[in-house]
Order: structure tokens, then sequence, then C-alpha cells
């Protein structure tokens, strides 16, 4: 496998290229010559590639032990309260 450096030629005898090195996020221009058997060489074709940094992780799941939900019989008072029935009634018919 080719390691790819800047504006440093790579020469090959096949027709493959295989890259072993990672590319930083960004915008590269490669530019393909090839030379036939009687050493001619073609126009050069060109080729933008544009490489886009990973995803970040998903977030990780919460560590440590499970704390259940304190259970505070003080203030039941209040939910009581807020649920009465009186307060919650509409005051024009819903529909």
């Amino acid at each position: 496998m080719a390691v790819l450096a800047l504006n440093q030629p790579v020469t090959l005898g096949d027709s493959v290229l295989q890259v072993e090195n990672r590319l930083a996020p960004g915008r590269y221009r490669f530019r393909l010559v090839v030379i036939d058997t009687a050493g001619l060489e073609s126009a050069p074709a060109d080729l933008i590639v544009t490489v886009e940094a990973p995803p970040p992780p998903p977030p990780s799941p919460p560590t440590g032990p499970f704390r259940p939900p304190i259970f505070r019989p003080d203030r039941f008072d209040r939910i009581d309260r807020v649920l009465d029935p009186r307060i919650l009634r509409p005051r024009r018919p819903i529909g």
C-alpha cells in the first residue's frame, strides 16, 4: 500500500492504488498521469476529494450505581393540592 505525501508523486506498476495513511478532514486534489509502455504520458486528470470529519461518538451511558428516587411523604400534601379536581376544572366546555 502506498503512503501519500504532499506534492510527492507515487509511481505504481499496477492500475489500483491503495492508500495506507489517513487524510485529515479537508479538500485534496489528486492528479493522475499515465505513462504507457512507449513512455508517452497522458494528459493529467484531476480529482477533488473532500474528507469529512467523523461524526462525534454517541454520549456514554451514565456510570455508577443506580439511585432510585427519594420517597418524601411530607411532600404529598402539595401534590394533593395540585391534583384537586376543583383546581383542574375547566372554565368553559372543551370540544
